[in-house]
């Protein structure tokens, strides 16, 4: 006889246990479970995070104002917790899990969390198409492995980085371009760019990319707090870089963190270690403005993008990502 497997999990689960959207009242038990979490999976980086329990807290806390929830409940005990934030875009309904807004405790963790986003999905997954952004904490193998079997696939991947003072090659000049001489020479800084986008289009990444416009871009490098880097050769614009003040708080705490991004060198000075140089300069300029830490957010399907920022980043954070059609 062939028997449901999956249907006898969540009996034998659940039988001492129910499912329910009403998270605010075991807002406590979720802020523990969170903060454990938090402490046993970051334990390893040599970052400062934020070691406090009650700081923990206090940060998820201000974020569960604005979300949505389902808990496993036993005995009136909340065992686990599926916290998340919806929106809709182009006919789409975007479900979005935060690193903080997942957790179970015990050894049925995984299964508790499993049943969690199949009450969820059920409840979603109703004639729309959704969405589902589920992010992980590198150290969470089990629940990496849950979700790749729900058929999720890693997406992106975000890492941090101690800043300290490097010596640059002095091969290449390397400065920062002022928004006076950005507007100037604009269109060499587009070129490069450009090149970067149709990067991302080709295999085996495929990303359509049609959110990086000429202007979206142009905006962002000229506001007052987007610093540009340029390597030059002969007066020729031949790699990028940019930082910005967007903090990660969750991972840094009050420390000063800035964000990196956008580096690109063209093809023919790859191997030449010019993007270490450009990185290396962005971040002598952060430590001059008393910054300590540094964090990068990159697609997983771009293995430039890997094998650079991966060198000299450690990933604490994967995004996973299903899209499921109107069924």
């Amino acid at each position: 006889m062939i028997r449901n497997a999956q249907k006898e999990d969540k009996e034998n689960i659940t039988k001492n246990g129910i499912i329910s959207s009403e998270f605010i009242e075991h807002k406590k038990q979720i802020l523990s479970i969170a903060s454990r979490n938090y402490i046993s999976k970051l334990m390893e980086f040599e970052i400062p995070r934020i070691n406090d329990d009650i700081a923990i807290q206090a940060f998820i806390e201000e974020k569960m104002e604005h979300m949505q929830g389902v808990v496993y409940l036993q005995k009136g005990c909340c065992k686990g917790y599926l916290l998340y934030q919806l929106w809709e875009e182009d006919n789409i309904l975007h479900c979005n899990i935060p690193i903080w807004g997942y957790g179970a405790e015990g050894e049925d963790r995984t299964k508790i969390v499993s049943l969690l986003f199949q009450e969820l999905a059920g409840q979603l997954v109703n004639g729309k198409v959704v969405s589902f952004s589920v992010h992980i904490y590198a150290q969470d193998l089990e629940i990496q492995r849950l979700f790749s079997y729900m058929e999720f696939g890693i997406q992106a991947e975000t890492g941090v980085r101690l800043l300290q003072k490097n010596d640059i090659n002095k091969e290449y000049c390397i400065r920062k371009i002022e928004v006076s001489e950005i507007g100037k020479r604009w269109s060499e800084i587009w070129a490069l760019l450009s090149k970067l986008i149709m990067h991302l289009k080709e295999s085996p990444i495929f990303y359509p990319g049609n959110e990086f416009t000429e202007d979206v871009y142009k905006e962002f490098f000229e506001d007052e707090d987007t610093n540009v880097f340029i390597a030059e050769e002969n007066g020729r614009i031949i790699g990028v870089i940019e930082t910005n003040p967007e903090r990660n708080e969750f991972i840094f705490g009050k420390e000063e963190s800035a964000n990196v991004g956008e580096a690109f060198v063209l093809p023919e000075y790859r191997g030449t270690k010019l993007a270490e140089s450009l990185l290396f300069y962005a971040e002598n300029e952060l430590l001059m403005k008393q910054c300590s830490y540094e964090w990068v957010e990159h697609g997983t399907a771009n293995p430039n993008a890997r094998g650079f920022w991966n060198k000299y980043f450690s990933t604490y954070e994967y995004e996973f990502v299903r899209c499921i059609g109107g069924i």
